[in-house]
């Protein structure tokens, strides 16, 4: 079995960044056409309305794709809290 070379903090960094760059490009392939047709007709509160559900949908495809969060000892962590 191998052994990772690489400390677990640049491993999570690189999985953030590619899953940040992985959800844009999602909801660009969605939004971007939307966004530049509107653009093109000078709508600018569409256009503003069209981009924060562009940022929505990114930061939905963000938290799907990231890696979770660890806790003290190192295993991962849900977002939620527990109600105990």
């Amino acid at each position: 079995m191998n052994t990772p070379t690489e400390p677990t903090e640049y491993r999570l960094r690189r999985r953030r960044i590619l899953a940040f760059t992985t959800a844009m490009i999602m909801s660009g392939a969605v939004f971007a056409p939307w966004l530049w047709s509107l653009y093109q007709g000078g709508s600018v509160f569409f256009l503003l309305f069209v981009a924060l559900f562009w940022l929505a949908l990114g930061r939905f495809c963000y938290q799907w794709l990231a890696p979770a969060q660890a806790n003290q000892n190192g295993r991962p962590e849900a977002a939620r809290e527990e109600d105990q």
